[in-house]
């Protein structure tokens, strides 16, 4: 056997996988959010639904009062968004049927 060492094709992070993640950070929300909702139109869902979506980023965006991008996002912004629609908006914490 010989004792060379084994030399790998590819490296184990990718060049290009770090400019996906990279380019995807640098995203607005606004854009995440048009995106979601084209693959939200291809799948089909109801007109309702896709209004409900509108609506709740609406929400989101009225609490952020600016645009971010994708590397802003936390935890904490989330759980001010939660504080701002339950106690603002006075939206329950579980679905009314």
């Amino acid at each position: 056997m010989s004792n060379k060492p084994v030399l790998r094709k590819y490296s184990r992070t990718s060049t290009k996988r770090n400019q996906l993640l990279k380019a995807r950070s640098n995203l607005a929300l606004s854009d995440m959010f048009e995106r979601f909702i084209s693959f939200k139109e291809i799948e089909g869902l109801s007109k309702r639904t896709l209004s409900d979506y509108h609506q709740h980023f609406a929400y989101l965006m009225e609490y952020l009062e600016d645009e971010i991008k994708a590397s802003q996002i936390n935890l904490d912004l989330f759980r001010g968004y939660i504080g701002f629609m339950l106690h603002e908006k006075d939206v329950s914490s579980y679905s009314e049927c």
